[in-house]
Parts: structure tokens; C-alpha cells; sequence
């Protein structure tokens, strides 16, 4: 269940930052991203997940890693 709620984090945030809410997106990946490592979801996706992290960290996320790790577990589930 945990995985599932990552994945509708992940795809809420993709959702903000289109909407232009950068900040509210990364409040979303930030409460994702400890799931994320904890249950090994992205293990092939670590280059994205990192990418992701590192672009919150700035407070500039990352459209396209967002929407890469999103595309790898909407696959993987």
C-alpha cells in the first residue's frame, strides 16, 4: 500500500508542476521519496531518483526526471 500511495504522490506532483505549483510539488515528492528508497522501487531508476532529489534539494524540480520515475513505476505496478 505504501508503494501505491509513493506512485499517486509522484503522479500528484507531475499534476502540480504542470499546474504551476513547483512548492506544492515538492512537498509531495519529498514525502514519496523516503518510500521510494525503503521499498527499492526504483532500483534500474537510482540516476532519476537522484536527479529528482537533487533538483527539490534546489527547489527547482525536474519535469522530466519526475516524469521519467513516474513512466518507471507506472510500469513497474
Amino acid at each position: 500500500m505504501a508503494t501505491r500511495a509513493a506512485y499517486f504522490r509522484v503522479l500528484l506532483a507531475e499534476l502540480l508542476i504542470q499546474a504551476s505549483k513547483p512548492r506544492e510539488a515538492e512537498w509531495e515528492l519529498l514525502a514519496a521519496l523516503p518510500t521510494i528508497d525503503e521499498q527499492k522501487m526504483v532500483p534500474e531508476g537510482f540516476a532519476a531518483v537522484a536527479l529528482l532529489r537533487e533538483s527539490v534539494r534546489q527547489r527547482k524540480t525536474d519535469p522530466k526526471a519526475l516524469v521519467e520515475l513516474r513512466e518507471y513505476l507506472q510500469a513497474r505496478n
